[in-house]
C-alpha cells in the first residue's frame, strides 16, 4: 500500500480472518509510513468479506504499489497493441482464406478455447493474471492456426471433384492426425513450466484451452460449416427423388 509519498509492503498476514488481527496487524506496519498526527488520522478496518478499507482524511490516499501496480501497467500496454495486431490477423485471414464467410468460421472456434481455459484455471488454482492473458493470446494464434488448417483442407477436396458433403468428412478424417499430434505437443510442451510460479498461468491457460479448442475444431468447425453452407447429405444410389 501506497499512502502520500511513503510506501511499505504490507505483508500476506492481511489476509487473515481475523477482523481484529488484520486492523491491528495493519497500524502495526502502516506506523512507519508517515508522522504521529497522520496515523491518528488514519482508521482502519475491515469490511464483511475481509478487505481492508482505509479512512483517510482529505489530502491522503491508497494506491496500489508493488507487484499490483507492475502488473496493471503491464496489462495496460498489453491492451493497448490488441486493436492493431487483431486487424492485422484479419487482414492475413482474409488473404489466405479469399472469403469473410470463411474467415468467420474459422474464428467462431478461438472463443471457445476460454471454456478450457477457465477450467484448467479453476483446477489448477493459478490467477488469471498478466501472464495468462499471454497465454490466452497464443492460444487464439493455436486455435486459429488449426481450424484454418481444416478449412483449406475442405476447400482443396471440393476443387478436387468431391462433393461437398463428402469433401467437409474426408478433409476432417484427413486432418485428424496431424491436428491432434500438434495439439499433444504442444500440450506436453507446457508440462515443464507448469508447476512455476510464474509461468504456471500461462502454461495452464495453453493446456486447458488448446485441449477443449482442438475438440471442437475437429467436430463443432465441421458441423458448422455444413450448417452455414447448407450442405445436404448426398443422395443414395439406387434412390430416386421426387418433388411435388
Amino acid at each position: 500500500a501506497r499512502i502520500g509519498n511513503r510506501s511499505a509492503r504490507v505483508a500476506t498476514a492481511l489476509t487473515r480472518h481475523d477482523p481484529a488481527g488484520d486492523a491491528g496487524l495493519a497500524q502495526e506496519l502502516l506506523a512507519p509510513l508517515a508522522n504521529d498526527t497522520a496515523i491518528r488520522c488514519v482508521e482502519l478496518r475491515t469490511n464483511g468479506d475481509g478487505r481492508l478499507v482505509a479512512a483517510l482524511p482529505p489530502g491522503y490516499r491508497v494506491t496500489a504499489g508493488g507487484t499490483a501496480e507492475k502488473s496493471a501497467e503491464s496489462m495496460a500496454s498489453l491492451f493497448a497493441v490488441i486493436p492493431a495486431a487483431s486487424a492485422l490477423m484479419l487482414l492475413v485471414l482474409m488473404v489466405q482464406l479469399q472469403s469473410v464467410g470463411r474467415m468467420l468460421l474459422v474464428l467462431s472456434v478461438a472463443p471457445f478455447g476460454l471454456i478450457g481455459v477457465v477450467l484448467a484455471l479453476l483446477i489448477a488454482q493459478k490467477p488469471l493474471g498478466f501472464v495468462a492473458m499471454l497465454g490466452i493470446i497464443a492460444l487464439v494464434g493455436m486455435i486459429v492456426r488449426n481450424s484454418v488448417i481444416l478449412v483449406d483442407q475442405i476447400e482443396t477436396e471440393i476443387g478436387h471433384g468431391h462433393a461437398p458433403w463428402d469433401a467437409v468428412r474426408i478433409a476432417t478424417l484427413h486432418r485428424f492426425r496431424p491436428i491432434i499430434l500438434t495439439a499433444a505437443a504442444a500440450i506436453l510442451g507446457m508440462i515443464p513450466i507448469a508447476p512455476t510460479v510464474f509461468w504456471g498461468p500461462m502454461a495452464f491457460a495453453i493446456m486447458g484451452g488448446l485441449a477443449v479448442a482442438t475438440l471442437l475444431t475437429l467436430l463443432f468447425l465441421p458441423a458448422l460449416y455444413l450448417a452455414a453452407y447448407r450442405i445436404t447429405p448426398p443422395a443414395k444410389k439406387g434412390t430416386e427423388q421426387f418433388s411435388v
